[in-house]
């Protein structure tokens, strides 16, 4: 391994500057870094929401009141979880997620 020795000599009238200069440079690092980190976070999330959509194309879209009637209905006549997930489209826990709030609207 090779070792350098590296140093930066300051003078102490300019260690203010210097510290400035220092706390504004690693700022701007950590905003780079966050922006890299939200970037890869967002793109992970849309990753995965398309893949969810894959299988079950209405999954994360608002349920609209129409749905919510035709949901109660379709619940009420004895269909399965599994069922109503192939009928709407969604997730059978999104299905299990929106009966337990229209259940409790009532």
């Amino acid at each position: 391994m090779n070792s350098k020795v590296e140093s930066i000599v300051v003078y102490e009238s300019s260690l203010p500057q210097f510290l400035d200069t220092i706390v504004r440079a690693a700022g701007a690092i950590y905003h780079d870094v966050r922006a890299l980190s939200d970037a890869v976070e967002q793109s992970s999330y849309e990753d995965r929401v398309n893949q969810i959509r894959e299988r079950y194309p209405n999954a994360y879209t608002a349920w609209t009141k129409e749905e919510d009637l035709h949901l109660s209905e379709k619940h009420r006549d004895g269909k399965t979880i599994d069922e109503l997930a192939v009928i709407f489209q969604r997730q059978p826990n999104a299905i299990r997620s929106r009966l337990k709030k229209l259940e409790s609207n009532e």
